[in-house]
């Protein structure tokens, strides 16, 4: 039994809730967009499954850069995008087993990043992003793996979650790698990203790390 039949049957078994109308299907939205963890997870598997006939509206939303980079991610899952995402999944989530088998210790994050880009290139990127910054349980390998491969392929869409895990994460080698990410995206919206998430800071009453003003453009 394939990896992702087992995630399905656990699914069904834990009484996940897939929505069968479109109210329901807002409330997971709203979950997958302002939670974080299991709550996340649990709200992104449920989407997945829902009927196609539901859509993943952001009209009656207020989409900040980083909501927008999630609410496209819940689309890419419900589209030709999520074989790629469950065998990249797939890849990270058996990586420990793997190298159980072998004299290596733990799984090398610049060889994390170096199969997810020979093998996905950037397809894969915008949804690591997203768990990047939705995760609360990874261990180090798995955070340093996905941040270099997000520095590897460096794509505009992924800055607004490398803005906010800057802006949440304390480990001073992650945030240099994540700045580094950044910058090699040339993003031309990045400013109003930054704005964005200083906005957000402010209004929560959180310091916005200096490494990020640097970057801002002044208006």
């Amino acid at each position: 039994m394939t990896l992702l039949r087992l995630f399905l049957t656990a699914l069904i078994l834990f009484g996940a809730q897939v929505p069968k109308d479109g109210s329901t299907m807002d409330k997971l939205v709203d979950i997958a967009l302002y939670k974080t963890g299991r709550e996340y997870f649990d709200a992104e598997r449920a989407v997945r499954l829902a009927s196609p006939s539901l859509l993943i509206s952001d009209s009656s939303r207020n989409t900040d850069p980083l909501s927008a980079l999630v609410l496209d991610v819940l689309r890419q899952w419900r589209q030709s995008e999520a074989e790629e995402f469950d065998r990249a999944l797939e890849y990270l989530d058996t990586l420990p087993a793997q190298i159980a088998k072998t004299p290596i210790v733990t799984p090398s994050p610049s060889g994390i990043a170096g199969y997810l880009s020979l093998h996905y290139r950037w397809r894969v990127a915008d949804l690591l992003a997203v768990h990047l910054i939705k995760q609360t349980d990874w261990p180090q390998w798995r955070v340093s793996g996905v941040l270099l491969y997000l520095r590897e392929q460096a794509r505009p869409s992924t800055t607004a979650a490398l803005i906010r895990f800057t802006c949440e994460n304390h480990d001073e080698k992650w945030t240099a790698v994540a700045i580094e990410a950044i910058r090699a995206s040339q993003d031309p919206d990045l400013s109003a990203k930054l704005y964005s998430e200083q906005h957000r800071a402010k209004s929560e009453k959180i310091p916005f790390p200096e490494t990020l003003k640097v970057l801002m453009k002044p208006r």
